[in-house]
């Protein structure tokens, strides 16, 4: 899934973002971060080139704001 999202921005990204991305998809697999970060990342970049149909994606937001967190 993140890889095919990436897919979506790949041949708009300059090499060290794409390295990046790698960097944190290896850490993912490797459990040394949660997939958060990469969700973020991804989710920054469908604002940035304006990809209205990544940004409506139930993946960024998959709960509404009102149900996570009653304190």
């Amino acid at each position: 899934t993140f890889t095919h999202i990436f897919g979506y921005f790949s041949s708009r990204l300059n090499q060290k973002e794409k390295e990046h991305f790698f960097s944190l998809l290896e850490d993912f697999r490797k459990d040394l971060i949660e997939e958060n970060v990469i969700l973020e990342l991804l989710k920054n970049w469908s604002f940035r080139f304006e990809e209205e149909y990544l940004q409506s994606q139930t993946l960024f937001e998959p709960y509404p704001k009102t149900l996570e967190k009653d304190t």
